[in-house]
């Protein structure tokens, strides 16, 4: 590809000669993220398109995979298939992470004239990784987005080390001082390799705010407004904190960034640190299939800074902390002490509510269904036998569950109720499967230690949905099963309550 630009683009005479010839050519844009770059800008995308894009390309395919199960996404319970993976994920998660990896793909074959490569991607990726972390906690959602920014920042590296072979040669052997390199292109060039980076990324067709947030990367900051900007100027300096292997210079210096930019204080800021390193430690699954020879090395001496971070900070939070959902009143017992009991197969709770919230985003053209069971004198039981009862019992229902829902399909807890999300029933086809469990349980008896028979009451409230008749949001969707939940308890043991969008406005027109 040849770099182009356009009039008045403030560059020296010379770097406009040389960047504009017919020698200046990058790596052509992958046919994958070509099309990836398409499907973004289009609404109401199949699921069943991205994923068989997806799927044409075995290393980005299997590299999903691997990063879905992952504790980058602490699901809990594996994930299969390639669209279950879409659905945990969501669709600009999925985008945004397969097209990182298709672009990188076109530089990795590339080799080094003067600059060292396995370091270059070693910062990119830590800048990357940490850049997902301070996204979260200063509250911007575009955190894949920030991912795929953090990491092409200095793509205008590989550039002039292509174009310009000399241009790093002269810098110290292990090239850790980013500033030297910005230093060397300044006065051999009269143009830094950020405004190179985000014309290329311009040229590519990637989103503007990504291009902006690039060019802007070396800047100081002060005047940043905008906080995806600000948090990819950020993941330079806590980069360079890794690269730099903790030391107490590149704290200092990454603490003072990060209240400039944020006014995050040194506490928050080594909170972030150490939630970077233990991202760090998991990103290998992502870039393993890519770069594997640059993240060999991540991290290497870095852990034992961090223990002492965390040492100096015990356990104290920067991530967000939403208000509890209005659902959870209703189906989660919080008086239950067996409540970190493992069930293989259930995914963890914001894997659910994630994996719903874009499945109703996604298959509008599926019905789905939200169902809670709850097991009514659990706690009961519990307070009459034990913990290790309850726990027992609670397994038995939770694994009578699974042996009846499908691989698409998605299971959680909240308390001493199961969530399901049933992708392609409505509340019919939701209704006859869990009539199925429920009767298995009517006339069954467990017994326990010491001889005694005990048996399980259960209730089910669902919430189902059709291509014609949706619910307002997935939200509205979690409570109308809530709500049926709370109905069917109403009615007596092993009750099944079933709502529809048409029937949970009536119910709330009653209400009022």
């Amino acid at each position: 590809m040849m770099l182009k630009f356009t009039a008045g683009a403030n560059l020296s005479s010379k770097a406009l000669s040389k960047f504009m010839s017919a020698d200046a050519r990058l790596p052509t844009m992958p046919a994958v993220a070509a099309r990836l770059i398409e499907l973004r800008g289009q609404p109401g995308v199949e699921l069943e398109e991205l994923s068989q894009l997806l799927s044409s390309d075995p290393v980005i395919a299997s590299t999903l995979m691997r990063y879905v199960n992952s504790p980058a996404y602490l699901i809990g319970a594996r994930v299969e298939t390639l669209d279950r993976a879409v659905v945990v994920m969501g669709f600009k998660a999925v985008m945004d992470i397969a097209l990182t990896l298709s672009l990188t793909q076109a530089f990795v074959g590339q080799q080094g004239k003067g600059l060292n490569y396995n370091l270059f991607w070693q910062r990119s990726v830590y800048a990357a990784t940490a850049v997902r972390v301070l996204g979260r906690a200063v509250q911007e959602e575009a955190v894949d987005e920030l991912f795929m920014a953090a990491l092409f920042q200095d793509i205008g590296m590989l550039a002039l080390d292509s174009i310009e072979p000399d241009l790093y040669r002269g810098i110290s052997a292990d090239q850790r001082s980013h500033r030297a390199f910005y230093t060397a292109e300044r006065m051999q060039l009269g143009v830094d390799h950020a405004t190179i980076g985000s014309r290329l990324l311009e040229q590519w067709g990637l989103h503007s705010r990504t291009v902006q947030a690039v060019r802007d990367s070396h800047n100081s900051g002060r005047d940043c407004d905008d906080t995806f900007s600000a948090c990819v100027i950020a993941s330079g300096a806590l980069a360079d904190f890794f690269i730099a292997e903790g030391r107490d210079e590149a704290f200092r210096v990454v603490s003072s960034q990060m209240y400039r930019l944020f006014t995050i204080r040194e506490p928050e800021c080594k909170q972030i640190l150490i939630r970077a390193l233990a991202e760090i430690r998991g990103v290998t699954d992502l870039f393993s299939g890519v770069l594997p020879s640059a993240i060999t090395g991540l991290a290497i001496n870095v852990p034992d800074t961090a223990e002492d971070l965390r040492a100096e900070q015990g356990n104290d939070s920067v991530d967000n902390v939403t208000g509890p959902k209005n659902f959870l009143s209703i189906v989660e017992n919080a008086g239950l002490s067996c409540a970190d009991v493992d069930i293989d197969g259930l995914v963890s709770r914001a894997a659910f509510e994630n994996s719903l919230k874009n499945s109703f985003k996604m298959l509008k053209r599926e019905s789905i269904s939200v169902v809670f069971v709850s097991i009514n004198n659990l706690r009961a039981l519990e307070k009459s036998h034990g913990e290790k009862v309850a726990k027992l019992l609670l397994r038995v229902v939770g694994r009578k569950l699974l042996e009846n829902v499908r691989v698409e399909d998605f299971a959680t807890r909240y308390g001493d109720s199961f969530a399901l999300l049933l992708i392609g029933s409505g509340s019919e086809g939701a209704e006859l499967a869990l009539r199925r469990v429920v009767d298995v349980f009517v006339d069954a008896r467990y017994t326990i230690a010491n001889g005694e028979k005990v048996a399980l009451s259960l209730n089910v409230g669902i919430a189902g949905q059709s291509a014609l008749l949706r619910y307002d949001s997935h939200q509205a969707m979690l409570d109308a099963a809530a709500q049926s939940l709370a109905l069917a308890k109403r009615q007596g043991a092993y009750a099944i309550q079933s709502e529809t969008p048409d029937s949970h406005l009536a119910s709330l027109q009653a209400a009022r």
